[in-house]
This record gives C-alpha cells, structure tokens and sequence, in this order.
C-alpha cells in the first residue's frame, strides 16, 4: 500500500494521503489530518498559578463570610482536573454533611495512603519485581526517524491523557513502557504515532484500571489526532501484543517507589516530590533507557528529601534498594539536573500537574541553588 506525506506551510500540518474505513465498512476518504505531535499542549489563563491566586481570593471571601468548609463554592474557576485545559460537562458538586466531613478529616492519617505496612511482604513483593525488572532488561529506541524530542513531547502528552481521563500514574507509566517497548521491538513510521499512543494507552487502562474508570473507545479516537477507526486500533493492538508476547505485567518507577515509601515512612509532600521527578524520568530517554526504574526510584526519594530539607535516608534507601550509596548519589545528581531545568522547558501537561493543589504545588519548590546531594 502506498503511502504519501506533505505537510502545508500555514499552520504546520502533515497530510497523508491513506485510505481508511470507518465502522460501516465505507471509504469516507482519503486525505487524513496528522498534526505536528510536538508542543501539542499550550499553557493559557488557566495555568496553575493563575488558578491558585483565583482561589486564594475566593477563599479569602468565603472566610470572611464565615461560610463552612463543605459549602465552599467556586463560582470564578473554571471547571478543570489539575489545571489542565480540558472540555469537560458540568458537574454538580456534592454537599457533604458537617459530621461526616469532621469524621473522615480526623481519620485520615499517613497510614492510608501507604502501599503496604508489613516490611516482610513488602521485602518480598521487591525480590520478586527486581526479578522481573531483570528479566525485562533496558530498552532502546530502534527507529532513526523519531528523535529524542520528539519521543519527550509523547511522554508529556500522555501524561495530559492521564489527566484527563483521571488515571492512576501507575497507568500512564504501563503506557510508557509499551510504547517504548513497542518502537524497541519494531520498526514504525511516525504517522504511525498517535496510533500507537492511543493503543498503549487503552492497553496500560485494560490492564491496570478498574472497568469503569476505562475511558471509551470514542473518547480515545477524539482526543488523540488522526481519526482512527476501530479496526485500526484492533489491529494495532495485535501488534502490540505479538511484539510484547502478551507480558503486560512491568515494574515501573512508581510502583518501585511506592515500595520505598512503604518501608521509609516518606510523608505526602515528599511522595508527591519524588513520583514528579520520576515522571521527569520518563521523559528523558537519557535516563529512563539506562538506569533501571527501581534505582531511578530510590534516587528520587534520595533527592526528593534533600530538595524539601529532610533527612536524605541514604543508608536506608541503599539496604531496601541493594543498591551502594555512590550509585544512588550519582542517579540523584543527574534527576536533579533535569528537575533544576524542567521549568524551562515546553513540558507543559507536566508542569500543569505537579503545579496545581492536588499535588501541593511540588514543582515549584524552593532549594538552595548551590544544593549538594
């Protein structure tokens, strides 16, 4: 089958000539839009930081007007998940009652949001995922048409995904890894792109996700460009499977790290801090195709702490991780040249999440600039 690229010189948009069917089994054209999949996310009015100063003030006035935390209404924010710019229907907020509301603040401690609270089992479930990550081994990226940024700008773009469709991190990092594994495994063309992104994704979401968090399939074909049909994700999701011999099962950096946290006792801010700079990770295929994902976790933490001025936990890290001290030292240095810099990149989907509330601002922390780990 032929195959014929050409992009147009106003708005910067690839074509290609591609005769595809829909659902009823009809040629309804053959001129498909493929957009430029770099910078595909632009910060606007509602970025983080303009969010947070509308808040403040909305919170201002309603503690003036001595209205209760669970009546609280924000009528001048716009309806967002985590700032990100995204079309949503209007959602009616539940009131919560005053008693059950004091409840739940009061029972909520540290302890809930751990991965696990017995160190044996949690000694034994790393053994067993160190094994697999072995097995696994490092990826690679085989093609020579797509480049180390245009590979970053998909990671971020998945992460906007995540976002939007509110999946966990564990999620988008399956979605990671299968595209990774897929383009190490195999040869592709970069239109075939967003195909792939769309496939890992709703793979990583069969996988990991309960069945109604899974976003549809029509929700999937509206947000990423290209207008597939649903026999076009079928069969690539057969590829996908072929090449990865169907073993959806991966560690990744942050079920690692919530190992990690489980066994040090990390605090929320720090969590927080640390599952940022292993998203930071991820990005950049320098890292993420060189060191393996458990010790990428455990520098995080290593770092995250010397960031927010707590303990740095080096030795505990080194005898749960297996890992020597200077190993973790070095990993830490180099996360945090890319976390020093992400500020200043077009990392936007990244810099929305870690940048708003739910996340307590983690990204924008202040350290020390001469800050030695």
């Amino acid at each position: 089958m032929s195959l014929r690229c050409y992009n147009t010189a106003k708005d910067d948009t690839w074509y290609f000539d591609l005769p595809f069917e829909s659902d009823s089994d009809q040629v309804v054209g053959y001129r498909r839009p493929f957009t430029n999949l770099l910078n595909r996310i632009t910060l606007d009015e509602r970025h983080p930081i303009h969010l947070l100063e509308q808040r403040e003030k909305i919170e201002a006035i309603a503690d003036q007007e001595n209205v209760e935390p669970w009546k609280k209404r924000e009528k001048d924010v716009p309806f967002c998940q985590n700032g990100c710019k995204i079309e949503c229907e209007k959602r009616e907020r539940k009131t919560v009652k005053p008693a059950f509301y004091d409840e739940v603040q009061s029972n909520f401690t540290e302890e809930d949001t751990k991965f696990c609270s017995d160190p044996e089992l949690l000694d034994s479930i790393y053994s067993h995922m160190k094994e697999k990550e072995n097995k696994n081994g490092l990826l690679f990226r085989r093609s020579g048409k797509i480049n180390t940024e245009l590979r970053s700008s998909i990671v971020d773009y998945l992460i906007y995904t995540s976002e939007k469709f509110k999946l966990d991190t564990e999620t988008f990092q399956l979605s990671v890894f299968y595209f990774d594994k897929f383009l190490c495994l195999e040869e592709v063309e970069v239109v075939d792109l967003p195909l792939i992104e769309l496939c890992a994704v709703l793979l990583a979401c069969k996988f990991e996700e309960a069945r109604d968090m899974t976003p549809e399939m029509k929700d999937l074909i509206e947000h990423f460009p290209g207008g597939f049909c649903k026999k076009e994700i079928l069969k690539m999701e057969q590829r996908i499977l072929g090449a990865l011999h169907f073993e959806m099962s991966h560690p990744t950096p942050y079920y690692f790290l919530q190992i990690f946290c489980s066994l040090c006792n990390v605090k929320r801010e720090e969590r927080f801090l640390a599952q940022c700079i292993c998203d930071i990770a991820l990005i950049y295929e320098d890292i993420c195709f060189n060191i393996q994902p458990s010790q990428i976790a455990a520098a995080s933490i290593l770092l995250s702490n010397r960031l927010r001025g707590v303990k740095p936990m080096l030795h505990e890290l080194s005898a749960f991780s297996h890992y020597e001290g200077i190993y973790l030292k070095f990993t830490a240095n180099l996360l945090f040249s890319k976390y020093d810099k992400i500020l200043y990149t077009k990392f936007n989907a990244l810099k929305i999440k870690y940048g708003a509330s739910e996340y307590k601002n983690v990204l924008y922390t202040v350290y020390p600039r001469d800050l030695y780990i």
